[in-house]
């Protein structure tokens, strides 16, 4: 009954002796199945997907929030589009469709742009499928296969530079400290120095300080966005 009356006019419009049968089984047949378009992290334009994407995200934690992130949309040529299903089998995954939290199956409201989050809260492989379907039944997929990596420590660098010699003004950049995971959203949040045994914490890369006559000792490590700290890196400073 759904089919007879969205293609009414068009029969009515078409006429002639065959039977309403004849004109569904024809307009099936010209139906084409909807398509999945694809706005990933780095994209500058929509894409028509593989039939498999696979990328790399960090493992989800508190302190991090990590997530798989993309945008999806669904074309129909004809504007028939019956339902759009997400998939996962896996219990240590789960998703999030426009700010809200799935683990298994969740059928979208008839929404052709939607935003999906994919997470793990452990290291491997997630895969997800995306399905879409018309009221003819002809659909198409798109599989998600996610490898969720844990967290590698960061990396700190050191550098001690005279900005004023009759001040002993000089300048601790920590600025080419490193995240490893950078690629995958790893960050560097927070830097640790310390100064003849005096500690500064502070989000800023670098630091101005004014040293007395003598041998110093700068230390530094750094925080990335998992809470996880590198290990200590120290610089012997001598202030004539």
């Amino acid at each position: 009954m759904k089919k007879l009356i969205k293609f009414l006019s068009i029969i009515i419009i078409a006429g002639g002796l065959t039977s309403c049968d004849d004109k569904i089984r024809e307009l099936e047949e010209l139906n084409k199945a909807p398509e999945f378009q694809f706005f990933r992290k780095s994209s500058v334009n929509w894409e028509i997907p593989s039939k498999v994407i696979e990328d790399s995200a960090k493992v989800w934690n508190q302190s991090n929030n990590a997530s798989y992130a993309a945008i999806l949309r669904v074309m129909d040529v004809n504007n028939n589009i019956s339902k759009i299903n997400i998939f996962s089998n896996n219990p240590d995954v789960s998703f999030f469709v426009n700010d809200n939290t799935y683990y298994s199956n969740y059928e979208v409201a008839d929404n052709e742009e939607f935003n999906v989050a994919f997470r793990a809260n452990g290291s491997g492989i997630g895969e997800f499928r995306l399905s879409a379907s018309d009221d003819f039944g002809k659909a198409n997929d798109v599989r998600f296969r996610i490898e969720f990596r844990d967290n590698k420590l960061p990396i700190p660098r050191l550098e001690v530079v005279l900005v004023n010699g009759t001040t002993k003004n000089y300048q601790l950049k920590g600025q080419n400290s490193f995240d490893r995971d950078k690629a995958i959203g790893g960050a560097i949040v927070e830097y640790e120095f310390v100064i003849d045994n005096i500690v500064i914490h502070t989000s800023q890369p670098n630091i101005n300080h004014i040293f007395t006559l003598g041998q110093h000792t700068v230390k530094l490590r750094v925080k990335d966005n998992d809470n996880a700290w590198s290990q200590q890196i120290e610089y012997n400073l001598n202030v004539t």
